[in-house]
């Protein structure tokens, strides 16, 4: 795990993000009364409802290809231009630990680690963008942190993968919105939030030590489900308002 001790370290788990080069950041009160609101009100459309209430920020970054690692390093209390700080300390944790992720990321583990190297000053190509959630695997262990991916396609949480949540205090949580399929921002939020389903690979290879953090977050983890649950449309429903009856 990489030693970031000489950043902003963030306070009662969170990380506590810093302003980059592009769009303001907007604190958004969790009831969404404040009338400084432009970055929520761009983006809402693109997360689902059931996290609107915990919102309390939103920052967007620089959409040149790097954003899903400019805003990793936004939530991480970094500015966006140490977007390849971030992705050299991605690069070392697939290289170190090559022989578990080679397996764990089975036929995609190439493609993953070639999306890392990328440094140029200049427009990433698409095969060098952020690739979730297999890199939010990366993520987890080698900053040591919660993190949930957030679309409107699929939405994962991603503990971890050998580490204990006792070994991990105070949790820290990064959070992400996957926007038009070509943009990430980075969102913040708050309270007991609903935190989505476990992603696939954490719950196939998540070590003994690991699968604590399930019951560290269960109640967290429930109300996800139940909502997606309520969701669910019975066999034969036929949704009425849709043909305006």
């Amino acid at each position: 795990m990489h030693d970031f001790s000489g950043f902003s370290q963030p306070q009662d788990g969170f990380s506590q993000p810093t302003v980059g080069l592009s769009q303001p950041a907007f604190d958004i009160p969790v009831h969404l009364t404040d009338n400084k609101l432009y970055n929520f009100n761009r983006f809402k459309d693109h997360i689902p409802d059931i996290f609107h209430p915990y919102i309390s920020r939103i920052q967007d970054v620089v959409p040149d290809g790097n954003c899903g690692f400019q805003s990793l390093a936004v939530a991480l209390g970094l500015p966006e231009t140490e977007w390849l700080t971030i992705r050299h300390a991605l690069l070392t944790e697939s290289i170190q630990n090559a022989n578990v992720y080679i397996n764990v990321l089975l036929g995609v583990f190439d493609e993953i680690q070639e999306s890392l190297k990328w440094s140029k000053p200049e427009f990433a190509p698409r095969r060098y963008w952020m690739q979730m959630p297999e890199t939010g695997l990366l993520i987890a262990n080698a900053f040591g942190v919660i993190v949930v991916f957030i679309s409107l396609g699929a939405s994962v949480t991603i503990f971890p993968l050998w580490t204990s949540p006792e070994f991990l205090q105070p949790h820290r949580i990064v959070s992400f919105v996957f926007v038009n399929d070509n943009h990430f921002v980075m969102v913040e939020l708050t309270g007991d939030y609903p935190m989505p389903t476990p992603s696939w690979y954490w719950s196939r290879f998540k070590s003994q030590d690991a699968a604590a953090w399930e019951m560290w977050y269960k109640q967290c983890l429930d109300s996800y489900t139940n909502w997606l649950e309520s969701r669910r449309q019975p066999p034969g429903f036929v949704d009425l308002d849709k043909y305006g009856l």
